[in-house]
């Protein structure tokens, strides 16, 4: 079990004290204790996520090859105009 499955039971049973809490004082903590625990839960994944992807081999993305600008600079400049005018 991850720790962010165990918070997250945790809220779940934080919510069940609350439903049964006579008091509204204890009600209430209840509510804000499983919030906390929620929040924890969500950072944990959130953490985790980000080291997994840590651990994950990155694969480059091919480049295009730069004879292709090349040729579409070229065409162009085939009318003459400079290169600032065609652009705007």
């Amino acid at each position: 079990m991850h720790d962010w499955e165990r918070y997250r039971s945790n809220a779940a049973d934080c919510l069940s004290e609350a439903q049964d809490a006579c008091q509204p004082y204890h009600r209430n903590l209840n509510l804000f204790t499983a919030a906390a625990w929620l929040s924890l839960a969500r950072q944990d994944a959130a953490i985790e996520n980000v080291i997994a992807g840590w651990n994950t081999p990155k694969v480059p993305e091919p480049r295009m090859p730069s004879f292709i600008f090349q040729g579409v600079l070229g065409w162009f400049r085939q009318d003459r105009r400079p290169i600032e005018h065609v652009v705007r």
